[in-house]
């Protein structure tokens, strides 16, 4: 649930209002049936993703019917609720990562006025640069499968010209059974500053877009690593 600041202020009187008891003042809290408490995080993860903060913020907590989680440094823009506390925290931690991956793909031009007021909270709060540094990058591309000198694939030639080695453990096992010049559309990972392919997360067979000419393939073999031996002479048993 993405509230205004305005629309928090009315929910808070009108609907809920122990909703925020400790938020501001915890000491204050009412007695009866409202239990409020707030705890202090230093990062922010759903899944696989997670989000540094640039400091440590306040996790506050309070049952009025559902449980409601809220972080006041985001200024109540995210309220999680649930019927209990770990849900509503795991809410609150969605609301925010969800909101984060819709305003990070947008320019600021493309943003309403209430879009920049979440997006200016969440970058004040979240290490931006940490999470664009550290977070791989997911693209499709297509491309088609070649052996090297293997018996098996170990290399893709994308169809922007690019080629790249892997190993069997960067990839899914279904890749491991494509011939050579099997086209693919595949969805690879790759480090977010250098480009480097990190894996191949998911592939799809597709037709051939055209057929490799003997001069790519021979660019290819030629730009194989070559083996590093030592020069020493062998003595063969008589």
């Amino acid at each position: 649930m993405l509230l205004s600041a305005q629309t928090v202020s009315i929910y808070n009187v009108a609907m809920a209002p122990n909703m925020f008891v400790g938020a501001h003042d915890l000491e204050s809290v009412r007695s009866g049936t409202s239990v409020t408490g707030r705890v202090v995080i230093h990062t922010i993860t759903v899944g696989s993703t997670v989000y540094e903060l640039l400091r440590p913020i306040q996790i506050s907590h309070s049952w009025d019917n559902l449980w409601f989680c809220w972080a006041q440094d985001f200024g109540f823009a995210y309220i999680g609720q649930a019927e209990t506390l770990p849900k509503s925290y795991e809410n609150w931690r969605e609301l925010v990562h969800a909101d984060f991956q819709n305003l990070y793909r947008k320019r600021v031009f493309e943003m309403t006025d209430r879009e920049q007021e979440r997006w200016n909270l969440l970058v004040d709060v979240i290490d931006v640069l940490h999470y664009k540094q550290n977070t791989p990058l997911s693209v499709r591309e297509i491309g088609y499968i070649s052996y090297g000198k293997r018996s098996y694939p170990t290399r893709i030639r994308w169809i922007h010209g690019r080629i790249e080695d892997f190993s069997l453990s960067q990839v899914p096992p279904e890749l491991a059974e494509c011939k050579p010049g099997q086209w693919i559309e595949a969805v690879v990972k790759r480090h977010p500053v250098t480009n480097r392919l990190l894996s191949i997360e998911h592939i799809q067979k597709i037709k051939p877009l055209f057929t490799p000419s003997p001069s790519q393939l021979g660019e290819e073999w030629e730009s194989t690593p070559k083996a590093d031996l030592p020069k020493t002479k062998w003595d063969w048993p008589e």
